[in-house]
């Protein structure tokens, strides 16, 4: 048998081997490479009322796919992965070769002569076939021509909040994309303009662009629910329901004034932009597929203020993308934080000023001292509170600036009532100790109201820098000269 069909085939596809023994018997088995181009030999087959055409199809992936043919046109395919091939499934000739209709018309025509007297059969395969849908599935439509356009939507539908320590916001998403593709069209049944199919599904028979969203965390983003929709005029639309974490920058140093921008941004993970271009999705009359759902801020500590889609064309490096963003602008709800970090602060900076109201005896030393002493330890651990809350950070931030002033306030005035008790009980001058006692009830009020009034002009980061340097002007200049004034009197005194 091998030494019938040996002269006709060549080395590489030599080695025959029968299925069985009864099935060997003078059955002359024909083994070819099925489906691949630029491939021509000459077959040898016998005569005989029964006679099967065998083949075997080594795939690129190394593969061994064996497969027969009767006068019925029938197939029979086995793959063969480390066992014996002893499963055979039969298939239709039009089934089995689908797609490839230049190699089921030379098969088609190897059944007719099947049982040719004696006769050789020229079997001879194209050098060029036509792809199959499954075949192109990779290319993208314009493949070698313009980029691609995928249009893009992103509508956030829920908010979940922003955590300004780890740079991350989370948020429920709809996100849409749509593109063209004609070779889609097939998949439409007759007489219905769209068809509906799990993403899973259709990706495995059309070519999709590979859109994900690419600012994301680690993991952050988890896919509920995902559906494509081919319509007959070869749009393709892919609409994503995601839950996701995603990374943002946060600017604050006008904390707890300032405003942020949350940005979800999309592109494809697999083409350039040279290959593929983002554009937003147009709204349709009644339906909108970007922006942010009415009443998703509602009862956040941000307010919305604008949301906006645009194209950002990136390069770093050998990296090209188009992406797609969309940008929601916010606003911080100040009263939120005013309740919980300023007003607990200036309720402080009250208490260490009533050390000045209390009597200049003995029994009322400590009680003035322990009270300085507790508000200054009450702000430092307020301090440490809103620090936890916000990012570390190189520049400065307004609530910094406050938060310094105030200690610094604090500290001045558990300072300065030392200073009177020692005038009192340590130098013996009463009547001085009292005097700078009535005065430091105005001149401490007085100095923080100018203070805060700096800083309260102007709340956003530009002018950070500038209020800082005054602030701290004004606290120098207001401390050394109560001290200077004081000690100036004290030596009248003696």
């Amino acid at each position: 048998l091998k030494a019938a069909v040996a002269p006709h085939v060549s080395e590489p596809h030599s080695r025959l081997r029968p299925k069985t023994k009864l099935q060997a018997m003078e059955r002359p088995l024909v083994r070819f490479p099925a489906l691949v181009a630029a491939v021509s030999f000459l077959v040898k087959i016998g005569h005989s009322d029964a006679a099967d055409a065998e083949y075997m199809h080594n795939s690129e992936a190394g593969q061994w796919h064996w497969m027969r043919m009767d006068e019925k046109g029938t197939v029979g395919v086995a793959n063969r992965r480390g066992a014996d091939r002893d499963f055979w499934k039969p298939r239709s000739l039009n089934d089995m070769l689908d797609g490839h209709n230049s190699q089921k018309a030379s098969l088609l025509g190897l059944k007719e002569e099947i049982h040719s007297s004696g006769k050789d059969i020229k079997l001879k395969m194209p050098s060029k076939q036509e792809p199959s849908m499954s075949d192109q599935m990779d290319l993208r439509p314009n493949y070698g021509g313009q980029p691609d356009s995928v249009a893009f939507g992103i509508f956030l539908k829920q908010f979940h909040g922003a955590n300004f320590v780890s740079g991350d916001f989370t948020a429920d998403l709809v996100t849409t994309y749509e593109w063209t593709d004609p070779r889609a069209i097939a998949l439409v049944p007759e007489g219905v303009d769209s068809l509906s199919m799990p993403s899973a599904e259709a990706f495995a028979k059309i070519w999709h662009p590979h859109m994900a969203i690419t600012n994301r965390g680690i993991g952050g983003v988890e896919i509920l629910s995902s559906v494509i929709t081919i319509f007959r005029t070869g749009a393709v639309r892919l609409i994503n329901r995601v839950l996701a974490t995603l990374k943002a920058h946060y600017d604050v140093s006008a904390f707890p004034f300032d405003a942020q921008e949350l940005e979800v941004k999309v592109a494809s993970t697999s083409l350039m932009a040279d290959e593929l271009q983002v554009v937003p999705l147009e709204p349709l009359a009644n339906m909108s597929f970007s922006g942010v759902k009415e009443g998703t801020f509602d009862g956040k500590d941000l307010n919305l203020v604008s949301a906006t889609s645009s194209v950002l064309l990136e390069t770093d490096a050998m990296l090209t993308k188009s992406r797609g963003i969309l940008t929601i602008s916010v606003s911080r709800v100040t009263a939120v934080y005013a309740k919980s970090l300023l007003f607990p602060a200036f309720v402080l900076l009250v208490i260490s000023w009533t050390v000045f109201y209390l009597p200049l005896l003995p029994a009322f030393a400590m009680p003035r001292v322990a009270t300085s002493l507790f508000s200054v330890l009450a702000v430092i651990t307020l301090q440490n509170k809103t620090r936890d809350s916000l990012p570390s950070r190189g520049g400065v931030a307004w609530i910094d600036i406050f938060e310094t002033t105030m200690v610094m306030l604090m500290f001045s005035a558990l300072m300065f009532n030392v200073g009177v008790a020692s005038i009192l009980h340590m130098l013996g001058q009463e009547e001085l100790a009292r005097a700078v006692d009535c005065e430091l009830k105005v001149v401490m009020p007085l100095l923080s109201v100018i203070c805060f009034g700096l800083l309260f002009y102007r709340t956003d980061g530009p002018w950070l820098a500038g209020m800082e340097v005054c602030t701290v002007i004004v606290l120098f200049l207001g401390i050394i000269g109560i001290i200077l004034y004081n000690t100036v009197r004290l030596v009248k005194w003696y």
